[in-house]
This record gives structure tokens, sequence and C-alpha cells, in this order.
């Protein structure tokens, strides 16, 4: 139960003040926080109170959420800013934060909280009573209370962080009941539960609260304890936000607060000096504290002196144990020496027991010393070291234990190191000595073994540092050897240290024993390996100095006799194919070598012979021979063949020569107009129409338009006036009448244009009409006079009628006589104007002078079989110029039905069957209808009757 009735500490923060974010976030709150359990401090423009961590109440229910650890409070002249800081806020609903401000008037509040069932003693009654928690719809607020309601403060602001442990807010100045940046006012503070609303968490007990504030004096008590037991808050903190500090006059309520004391018991109070303590409130003076215990200045109470420490006397105060002693329990009055194997420093609460390789010999020692080198121990609580024993060591102080020597190495008793064997000697890992090597073997300073002498090598006593060499000329093959030995014939070791001797290579040899080198066997001679002399080489054999075997001599060489350095080459003109020949053969006819040394003769080749044996090369057959592979001698080509000089073969005259002799060299060539096939002993003439160039494989045919006699070197043009339409032609054909050819090689001959005609064969152009006659169609071989009243110019294929009002005569020219205009003809048609009048037909046949059917024009064929105006002859059935017979076709070229019979009753009948050549305008074949190239009687009769007509139809 606490016994403190009230407390009031005062504070003041006189640096300059500043506002604050209230978010939550604590860093922008900078001031240096103090130490101690419930100590304040100004630093910066903040008044910070350090709270004790754990000090809230522990019974079920109370959780550290409402723990208060640290606040802090600062101003900017317009607000109040505060921060809370608790031990974990586990849910941001959880705290409960009330705040009294004592504005220092009279009145004020007698309870702290909300429904929290706790007291404030009088003299630090809030004037103005803040509440900081979570409401009933989960925000958090900052309330205060006035005539028995709580209000919401406008302008404040408030933050709960379960991140960073903290509750930060701001309250307006105005609203703190008259409070200013420089006033002075008591504060108190006091955690609950928070219920939404209300703060009283229905525990039972007389005051609802968590946690409250202490006072230095108080420690580290539990808060129920220390405060809220009884139900009332007693401490108070005096805070002048701006202005000088006050420091705590130990004063409360004019009497001395404990830890102080007064003659009267009240104001002035002094505080207890160190080690004194007075207990109770007004206290007349100070006692000393116990044995055992001490008091700092101004104490209410005195504390156990602290483990490691004691207080002998009353009011002495506690004191260091010295090195070497301890105290195990608080309020020791003396210390203990440690014990033999432990020590201790001084303020020691225990004795510490040397550790392993350290050692106490006395009690109350203050160190324990180190085991110095060669000595140890291995436990703790040592009173003593030990030695090393022989074969270990221990180099350092200290050691907890030692060390074996390693290998090639050893020590006595109590070594601090261990020592190097000496070379010849050796050691195994602790060894208190070192063995000699046995002889045979060898090894150097450090040894853990003797190393046995390597083959070459060889110690002869016990002890050695090293083995040594085998001298050149002798050996020794064995490990650990005592001695070496010579080499054996055949054999040498060139150098010291030889773990065998080398065996003579072939070709050298070695005579006696022991020698440092071989000797090279002479030319002609050889050894194998490991020979103590040389053999001589066979005749067919041969060797270089220093041979380890003989070599054969190769094919196209040889050795006559025994002991030959060198094989000779075969000479030329002679071979040798087997290796190890003592001899060479010499090359028979037909072949030859040409060089010394040849493994074979070589074959002459095709176009060569040798007769002789042992030639040196071949002689090249003459022009007009040939010869096989390896001939003797060479033969003549055949007629019809030839050859040139070193010829395989002999070759046929080409087409266009001839070689009509054997042994020919060349082959001549066929003259113009003649020709010759491969392999010819003669040329052939050509035949007529054909020619040839000189050198001719074939003979060519006249192109059409020329010809040629058998036997030519050439073509002839057709002569002006006739052709060959053909190819290979032997004669030209002179052009048939109403035909003509113009230049000289012409292939055809082309018919007489209308308004032209020629009577007789070999034209070379064609006759223009006189005037007063025409020619109609083309090919014409005479011209016709123009009927009565028409007339005509020279060269007309057509007659027109006169000038109006002038007549004409049969054949007039337009000679200016008039005619009745518009006469008309019998049968009241007129006369068709354009009458195929001297068209020639097949085989000279004109249409005879008939008109056409009335109002038919000139040139479309008549009806087959119609008959014209009576006693006119019928026109060949589709017979018009140049027309052919229904169904048939000219000949090329434009010529006369070919092949086609006239009709029935037509005079003279043609050959049945003959046809003109096509193209070509040239008589019949004979048996035909044997014209010439006079004009027919029928023809004649023809015209007859059309003049005599035409003059009628003229006849007004």
């Amino acid at each position: 139960m606490k016994t403190l009735s009230a407390l009031i500490c005062l504070f003041a923060v006189s640096a300059a003040a500043g506002g604050r974010t209230v978010d939550g976030v604590a860093t922008d709150w900078t001031g240096t926080a103090p130490t101690g359990a419930h100590v304040a401090a100004s630093s910066g423009d903040e008044w910070i109170l350090r709270e004790v961590a754990g000090d809230r109440r522990t019974d079920p229910g109370m959780t550290d959420d409402n723990d208060v650890t640290e606040v802090r409070l600062t101003t900017d002249g317009t607000y109040l800013y505060g921060l809370v800081r608790v031990l974990n806020i586990n849910a941001a609903a959880a705290p409960y934060v009330a705040i009294g401000i004592d504005t220092l008037q009279a009145g004020g509040q007698t309870f702290l909280g909300d429904d929290g069932n706790l007291g404030v003693r009088d003299g630090i009654r809030p004037k103005r009573q803040l509440a900081l928690h979570f409401n009933s719809v989960g925000a958090p607020v900052i309330e205060w209370f006035d005539s028995g309601l709580w209000y919401g403060i406008a302008a404040s602001q408030i933050a709960i962080s379960t991140t960073n442990e903290v509750i930060e807010f701001r309250v307006p100045l105005t609203d703190l009941n008259g409070l200013t940046d420089t006033s002075t006012f008591m504060f108190t503070l006091a955690t609950f539960n928070n219920a939404s609303i209300w703060n009283n968490d229905g525990d039972g007990t007389t005051t609802d609260a968590v946690d409250a504030l202490g006072i230095p004096e108080q420690g580290t008590a539990n808060a129920w304890d220390r405060e809220i037991s009884n139900g009332q808050i007693d401490v108070g903190w005096r805070i002048t936000l701006r202005g000088p500090s006050t420091a705590p006059t130990g004063v409360v309520g004019g009497a001395c607060q404990p830890g102080f004391a007064s003659a009267t018991g009240f104001a002035p109070c002094t505080a207890c000096p160190p080690n004194r303590f007075s207990p109770t409130l007004g206290a007349l003076f100070c006692s000393d504290c116990p044995a055992g215990t001490t008091a700092d200045a101004g104490a209410g109470s005195c504390a156990f002196c602290e483990v490691g420490t004691s207080g002998a006397t009353s009011g002495g105060g506690c004191t260091s144990c010295t090195a070497g002693t301890f105290s195990a329990v608080q309020g020791s009055i003396a210390c203990t020496n440690c014990s033999v194997g432990s020590a201790s420093d001084a303020g020691a609460s225990v004795c510490t027991q040397c550790a392993p390789g350290r050692y106490a010999s006395t009690s109350g020692s203050s160190s324990c010393a180190l085991c110095a080198p060669g000595a140890f121990t291995s436990t703790q609580g040592s009173a003593s070291c030990a030695s090393c024993s022989p074969g270990t060591f221990a180099a350092d102080a200290g050691s907890s234990f030692c060390t074996q020597c390693a290998a090639g190495r050893f020590s006595g008793a109590g070594a601090a190191s261990c020592t190097t064997c000496d070379a010849g000697t050796f050691s195994l890992a602790g060894s208190p000595s070192c063995t000699a090597c046995a002889a045979g073997s060898s090894s150097g300073a450090g040894s853990s073994a003797c190393t046995l002498c390597a083959p070459g090598s060889f110690a002869a006593t016990p002890g050695q540092s090293g083995c040594a060499l085998c001298s050149a000329g002798t050996f020794t093959g064995a490990t650990g050897s005592l001695g070496c030995a010579p080499c054996a014939p055949g054999r040498v070791s060139p150098d010291a240290g030889a773990a065998a001797c080398s065996v003579c290579p072939a070709g050298q040899f070695a005579s006696v024993s022991g020698l440092t080198t071989c000797s090279t066997c002479a030319a002609g001679t050889f050894s194998v390996s490991g020979a103590a002399a040389c053999t001589q080489c066979q005749a067919g054999t041969a060797s270089a100095a220093g041979s380890g075997s003989c070599t054969n001599c190769q094919p196209g060489s040889f050795s006559a006799t025994a002991g030959s350095a060198t094989c000779s080459s075969c000479p030329a003109g002679s071979a040798q194919a087997n290796s190890a020949a003592t001899s060479c053969t010499a090359c028979g006819g037909g072949t030859f070598s040409n060089a010394a040394g040849a493994t074979s003769c070589t074959t002459c080749v095709p176009g060569t012979f040798s007769a002789a044996s042992g030639a040196t090369s071949c002689v090249n057959c003459p022009a007009g021979q040939f010869s096989a592979a390896g001939a003797q001698a060479c033969t003549a080509c055949t007629p019809g063949s030839f050859s040139s000089a070193a010829s395989a073969s002999c070759s046929l005259c080409q087409a266009g020569t001839f070689a009509s002799a054997s042994g020919a060299a060349s082959c001549s060539t066929c003259p113009a107009g003649t020709f010759a096939n491969t392999g010819a002993t003669a040329c052939t003439s050509c035949q007529a129409g054909f020619f040839s160039a000189p050198g001719a494989a074939t003979c060519s045919a006249c192109q059409p338009g020329s010809y040629s006699a058998a036997g030519a070197g050439s073509c002839t043009l057709c002569p002006i006036g006739s052709a060959a339409g053909t190819a290979g032609s032997d004669i030209c054909l002179a052009c048939a009448p109403g035909r003509f050819a113009a230049a000289a090689g012409s292939t055809a001959c082309l018919p007489c244009p209308p308004g032209t005609f020629f009577g007789s064969t070999g034209a070379g152009e064609c006759t223009v009409c006189p005037a007063g006659t025409f020619a109609a169609n083309s090919g014409s071989v005479l011209c016709l006079l123009c009927p009565p009243g028409t007339v005509s110019q020279a060269g007309a294929s057509v007659c027109t009628s006169p000038d109006a009002g002038t007549t004409a005569d049969a054949g007039s020219v337009d000679a200016g006589v008039t005619t009745d205009a518009g006469v008309v003809t019998d049968a009241g048609t007129l006369v068709d104007a354009g009458v195929d009048a001297g068209a020639v037909n097949d085989a000279g046949a004109v249409d005879a002078g008939s008109t056409s059917d009335a109002g038919v024009d000139a040139g479309v064929p008549v009806d087959a079989g119609v008959i014209t105006d009576s006693g006119v002859v019928t026109v060949d059935a589709g017979v018009d110029a140049g027309v052919p017979d229904s169904g048939t076709f000219p000949d090329a070229g434009g010529g006369s039905d070919a092949g086609q019979t006239s009709d029935a009753g037509t005079s003279p009948p043609f050959d049945a069957g003959s046809a003109t050549d096509a193209g070509t305008g040239t008589p019949m074949d004979p048996g035909g209808c044997g014209c010439t190239a006079t004009p027919s009687p029928l023809w004649l009769l023809a015209a007859a009757m059309l003049l005599a007509r035409r003059r009628r139809q003229a006849t007004p």
C-alpha cells in the first residue's frame, strides 16, 4: 500500500516551441529523452517524461495497450501538442488516455477519467479534463468534460498508431481553461481499458485505472502499488511550457515530503544526505541507513547494497568488493575472499574459476596466472600447472594442453618447443629423440623417415644425409643399394647415377664391360641392339655407317659384292624389278629405259618402235605409217586413210577428201563439182541440178530460180522470161502466154496485170492494151475491143461510157461521139457493163462474151447451167474471171481450175485430171487440151458473137 499522500514535480520547457504533424509518426519529435525511471527533461522545444515499461497493473484484463512508457508535450502558441508512447498497441481501439490540466485556479474536478472510479488529490485537481480514445463509431476522438457532460473539441486532432505504438494529439490552448503558451499548469495522466464510450473495465476494484505517472523517488514500483491502489491520483507534474526551469522544492502542501526534513517538519525542507533517509511526510530529521543498505540524497527509504558491494556500518553506504573478494547477495555487510583456483575483479558478485591454462595458487587472488611455456593445465579452477611430457611442447604461456612434436622433431620434458632432427636421422611424431638412418638409406634434416637410396645411387654406411650416385660406366637397379656394378659388353652408362646400363642401339657396339659410350659400325657392316661387334653386309645389300641392318638394294639398283656401302643404279637401257639384286637386265625389242635406276623397261608408246635390245629410247614412225604399243617396226596406211609422223593409227580421209594409194601422209581435196564420203579413195561428180565447192562432202541442190548441168561447181540463174519453181532444177521453163518474169533468177512467172497482155511464151514484161481495148483480168493473152457505146484509153482494164450525147462504135476511143443517153438493151435489160470479156479459163478458154442475167453484177458467178440470151454459149458454171468452179481452188498464184474438166458440151474437152503447174501459168502437160499461144477458133467465134451482139444493142 503506498505511503505517499501527494507528490508534485515542477518542470519548465525553456526552448522555443513549434508545432507537430499529428499522424501517429514520432519522427518529428526530436528531443532527447532522459534516462532513469519517472524522470523528466527539457530537450529542444519538448517536455519529456520517461516512464517505466512493464509497470502497469498485471491482474487479468490489463494489457500493454495502456502501459505508458513516455510522455511528450510542446506548444506553438496556438495548440498544445502531445505524444503518449505505450509499450504495445495491439488494437487502435484498446487504449484510453485520461489527462488532467490544473491551471492553478480554485476548485477543479475531483476525478480523472469517465466513470473510472479514480479520484484526484486536492492541489492538482484538473480545471480541464481530456479523454483520448476510440468512440462507438470506430473513430479516434478527443473529448473534454464540463458540467457533467463530455464535449468534442473543435480543431483538435488525434492519431493512434499500432505500428509506432504512439497516441499523438493536438488541442487548442483556448479550450484548456484559459491556458496560454507561457502558463504554468499541473499535469496528471492515467490510462484505462477503452469500452467505446466508457472507460470502466468492470473489474470490481476500487479504481479502474491501468497505469499512472510517477516521480523519480518511486523507482520502478508497480503502478498499482505506487499510485492507484488507493483510488486516488497523488502525483502531478508542474510544467511551464516556456520560461525558466524550477527544481523540486521537496515540499508538498507546505510539509516536507519523504526524503526531506526540517526541525519543524515544514518548509523550508532539506534533502536527506546520501545514506540517510526520511520515510514520512513532515519528517523532523533523517535517519542513518542500516548496515548493508544505502540511499541517494533526498531518499525516503534505503535500498539494500547491490551484489558485489557491502555496507559494514550504519550510514556508511555501500562499498564495492575489492579484487579477489565478492558478495553474492544484496545487503551484504562484508565481502568474501575467492578460493584457491579462482579470482575476481573489484565489485564482483561471484568469483570466477581459473580457465584452462591459468591457475591461482592462493585464496583471495585478483586474477589467475598464465601457465608458463612448457607447462599446462587442462581443467578449470587449477591451483598449479603440470610440465609437458617428453615428445610434447607448449609454446605459449597459458596453454591448456601440450602439443605433440611433429614427425622429424623431438623434445624433452617441459619443453616450450621441439628440436629438428639432424640430417641422417629421423623421428616419428611425439618422439623424445632421433634415430640414425640405416646403410642404403638417407634423410634430410627434420625427416620423419629415412628414404632408401634410389636406383642409380647408394649409401655404404649408416647415418648418411644423402645417397651417392653410381659413377659413369656403372649402375644399380635396386633401391637401398650399398654399391654399384660395371656395365656388361654391349651396354654402357654415359652419366653418373644410372639405374640401368643403356643397350647399345642397332648400328653401334661396346666390346668390353664398364664402358661409357658405344662405338659406331663402319659402312658395309651392321649390328643389332646390344651388340659387342659388327657384321659384314651380303652381296645385293648395302649399309651406311651406324646401320642396324643391311638394306636390300631397291628395284633399279644392285650390289655385286659383299660389304658394299651403297647400291649401284642400273644403267640406261637396262632395268631391275627385284630387290637385293646383284645385276641388271637389258631392255628387249619394243621397250627402252632412258635413265639409270629403272625398275622396269618402258614399252614403246603407239606411234614409236625399237628394233634391238638395250634401247635407251624409241623411234617415231614416219608419216604415212603407224604402230601399236611395244612395236619393233611400223605399218603403212591403207588407201583412203593417212597418218602424220609418230601416229598410233591411220585416220580415214575426211569427207570431201581422198587418198588413192597406201602410205599416204595426207588426203587430197575433191575439186569443185565433185564430192567424197569419209575414207574415200576417189571423188564422185555431182548430178544435173546440183553443185559443189572444192572439198565438198555432198552436192547441194540448186535453189529455186537457178539450174545446173552434171559436174557443176555452181548454179546459173534462170534468164528473164523463164523460171524454176523447185530446188535441184536442171533447166528453166519459159513463161506461158499471159505471164512474165521480169528478172533473172525468178522462181515463178507472174500473170500480166489487168490492162496488159502477152500472147506468146517467154515474156520478160507484158504489153499495155492500146486505146479502145481493155483487159479486165490478170494473165490476159490479148485485149478486147470496147463494146459499142464504150471507150477506153491505153492500159485500160474496163471500158467506160462516152460523154453524154455521143456514140461509140465497138473498139472506139472516147472521141466525143454521142449516143442516145440511156439506151435500153434487149428484153428491157441493161448491158452488164462489166462482162468478163476475154478472161482466160482453163487451158485458154474464155467466157464467150456472154452477158449475165439481167442485173447481175460483173464478176459474180453465174448459176450453174443458166443460159443467157438466146444463141449465146453457156458459161462454165462458176467460171467468172479468176473464180474457181464450185468446190475447187485455183492453182497457187492464181492459176486456172487445176484438174477440172470443162462442162459437158464445151469444146474442146480438157484432158480429164490434168492440171497446170501450180502458180506457173505454163502449158498443160502433153495430152491436155493442146492449147498454144494462138487464140483458138472457139475463142474467136465467141469474140465475134459478142461484138455482133453489142453492135446490135447499140443500134437505135
